[in-house]
């Protein structure tokens, strides 16, 4: 089936979640890592909330996009390898910040 629908509120998505989690805890956007696969996911990952998005290479097309026009990781492998893969990425991009330094 490649029917994609979601019924919810306009406000209500994944980046909105992220971004009052981070104001809460005062997570500053150039700390946050996010992945994702699929249309929901997209919303965090659009480089607004997180400075470092990813997704792993089984995301759908519409994913792939929005982390590579916001500057940020597709793996090379699928599922939770490529998320693995993507957070060895951004370590090794900037290990200080990898460390909470």
């Amino acid at each position: 089936n490649t029917v994609y629908l979601r019924f919810c509120h306009a406000d209500y998505h994944k980046g909105a979640a992220l971004a009052e989690l981070a104001r809460l805890l005062e997570v500053p956007r150039e700390n946050i890592f996010a992945a994702g696969d699929h249309h929901n996911d997209i919303s965090m990952l659009d480089g607004r909330v997180a400075a470092m998005p990813s997704c792993p290479a089984n995301a759908i097309q519409e994913v792939q996009d929005a982390v590579r026009n916001a500057g940020g990781y597709v793996a090379q492998k699928d599922h939770g390898a490529g998320v693995h893969e993507a957070l060895l990425h951004f370590a090794r991009a900037n290990p200080d910040k990898a460390l909470g330094r």
